[in-house]
């Protein structure tokens, strides 16, 4: 008789989904509700998920980037539910330099919190929550006179547009740190954005699942 040859019947693939509750704060409390919004997770997410499986825990995703813009834009962001999972910095800068705005990247504001999103026969923790706050007088992310807009968030002229789940790690013998986007999503419906508020800060809870 002839060897058997071995057959996988059954496949079971784990699956990672997300979705952004943003709120105004003032002095650290949440105080209104702004946006409720899934979104999408990138590819490079993939990259990052291997790394910390590795062991390689200056890839966690501990950083927000908040992108923002002016409130009537000649060249919107486009909405990244439309893009697929091609989500890199490289094709964020140009978008940005089209809009003729900025980010600014908050790291996150309280301990990540683990929850269960599903059967609890199944699951003990298979989620968490990611807080950050953004902060109108943090380093722009890209320099003034390139392009991109020289000031931070303006009451009453910009629009925040998105917001980008990111991990962050410095290449050897470079001080400039590399950014990379786990998550993305747009804070309002098409390519519409949240209008800056007047002593509020936007703080953003991001939920990542995993089943």
């Amino acid at each position: 008789m002839g060897a058997k040859t071995m057959k996988i019947h059954d496949c079971y693939n784990a699956r990672v989904k997300g979705h952004v509750d943003a709120y105004w704060s003032r002095d650290g409390t949440a105080l209104l509700k702004a946006t409720d919004r899934k979104n999408v997770i990138t590819y490079r997410s993939a990259d990052i998920l291997a790394r910390m499986l590795g062991g390689d825990d200056k890839f966690r995703p501990a950083y927000v980037g908040y992108l923002y813009g002016p409130n009537a834009p000649g060249v919107p962001m486009p909405n990244p539910d439309g893009a697929g999972r091609e989500h890199t910095m490289t094709s964020m800068e140009a978008e940005l330099l089209a809009l003729a705005g900025n980010m600014i990247v908050s790291p996150l504001s309280a301990n990540p919190q683990f929850i269960v999103d599903g059967d609890l026969a199944y699951y003990n923790g298979n989620g968490v929550v990611l807080s950050a706050i953004s902060d109108n007088t943090s380093d722009l992310i890209y320099p003034a006179g390139a392009g991109y807009e020289a000031t931070p968030p303006q009451v009453g002229a910009d629009k925040y547009y998105q917001v980008m789940l990111l991990a962050r790690y410095f290449e050897a013998g470079s001080i400039d740190p590399v950014f990379v986007p786990f998550a993305r999503t747009q804070l309002a419906a098409g390519v519409g954005g949240l209008d800056v508020q007047a002593g509020s800060e936007l703080a953003v809870f991001w939920t990542i699942t995993f089943s």
